[in-house]
């Protein structure tokens, strides 16, 4: 049986000028919300903080001033603040939980250490978690970085005494063409292995350098990965057992597709203005999160700023979509407008959004909680 070429000729053109075909259809657009936001209190920080919840506390870090303290629900006050035995904290932009009172935090600019402290702020082990053989590449090569990252990376990922964490790329991997997205850290030898890699339509488009690669990942009840990419509608599941991996459907009601920067895979330094525009413009998936509680799933959404300039204030929009535990679609809720909400993590009082106001340094968070309509 022969194939006719002048046939195929002009389907082969269509897939070339509209390559965002290849993202999978989001047969969650257009749905109604069955859920609704609402707001319990503000709290205001005096700088920048990164938080985090061990199942009990909510912990406060800021890595400028080095200072952590502890966050109490009932009174609405927090302990005082203490200072921590991290050397160079301005380095590390990123704590998590990974246990009752056991911290870690994560630097990605040049040492790649993380540390693991306690609650008092004491300094327990640190680890060097650089790419494997990858650390003088990345020194003298600025076309590609590849170093772990916790952006985005919410709730506790300590399982058998592997801490999993989400990490992320520029361009294109040198570790045998793989483009890697989450790897795990032995906390008692120290040891680092990669384990799941980008799906395929980051292999074959441009998603404009960095902003496009940061995957988050949470764990459910059922030890599953649940990984989450900023250009995928789909979430991908892995079963830290038996190493298989399948997705599901997790799609915002607002939006049909995001289109690739370009379908040329090659990363130029010279672009970065053109791909920290195309992300500011674009709508992206963020974080990922499982509320234990309630057996939900909430998934971040970004929306574009399409008046986004360099020099005016990087205010977005944001919505959580909500699923359950079977990840059918429960609806997706917006946060108000007023305040530049950029991440959240879900506690047992409600999810608990950050947010910064670059302009006037006003920083803050809010807690929420999700209801169903009542009508449904």
């Amino acid at each position: 049986m022969t194939t006719n070429k002048t046939f195929l000729l002009p389907i082969v053109l269509l897939l070339y000028l509209f390559p965002c075909q290849a993202q999978k259809k989001n047969s969650n657009f257009g749905k109604k919300s069955t859920v609704q936001l609402e707001k319990q209190f503000d709290v205001t920080l005096k700088s920048r903080t990164f938080l985090t919840y061990d199942g009990t506390d909510l912990f406060c870090w800021d890595n400028i001033h080095n200072r952590l303290q502890k966050f109490d629900f009932k009174s609405r006050t927090f302990t005082p603040p203490i200072k921590s035995e991290i050397k160079n904290p301005y380095e590390y932009e990123e704590m998590v939980c990974v246990g009752r009172d056991s911290l870690i935090t994560f630097s990605w600019l040049e040492n790649y250490n993380a540390n693991l402290i306690n609650g008092k702020g004491k300094l327990l082990k640190q680890y060097n978690i650089a790419p494997k053989n990858h650390l003088n590449y990345l020194k003298s090569n600025t076309k590609f970085i590849f170093y772990c990252d916790l952006y985005g990376t919410i709730g506790k990922t300590l399982h058998n005494g592997f801490f999993y964490y989400a990490t992320r790329h520029f361009g294109s991997s040198t570790d045998k063409g793989k483009l890697f997205s989450s790897a795990r850290l032995n906390l008692k030898s120290g040891v680092k292995e990669y384990v799941t890699e980008f799906p395929s339509i980051y292999d074959k488009y441009n998603w404009g350098g960095a902003a496009y690669n940061y995957p988050s990942i949470t764990f459910n009840s059922e030890k599953q990965m649940i990984i989450s990419y900023p250009a995928c509608h789909q979430l991908y599941l892995y079963n830290i057992y038996t190493k298989k991996q399948k997705a599901v459907n997790a799609g915002s009601s607002l939006f049909k597709t995001i289109p690739p920067f370009s379908n040329k895979k090659e990363i130029k330094a010279e672009l970065k203005d053109e791909y920290t525009k195309y992300f500011q413009t674009n709508y992206a998936y963020g974080i990922i999160a499982y509320d234990k509680k309630h057996k939900l799933y909430y998934r971040q959404v970004r929306h574009p700023n399409k008046n986004w300039r360099r020099s005016a204030n990087k205010t977005r929009k944001m919505s959580i979509i909500v699923l359950d535990e079977k990840f059918h679609f429960l609806g997706e809720v917006k946060l108000p407008a007023d305040k530049n909400y950029h991440r959240f993590i879900v506690t047992e009082h409600g999810i608990v959004a950050s947010y910064i106001d670059f302009n006037n340094r006003k920083y803050g968070f809010t807690v929420f909680n999700i209801k169903r309509n009542k009508k449904y």
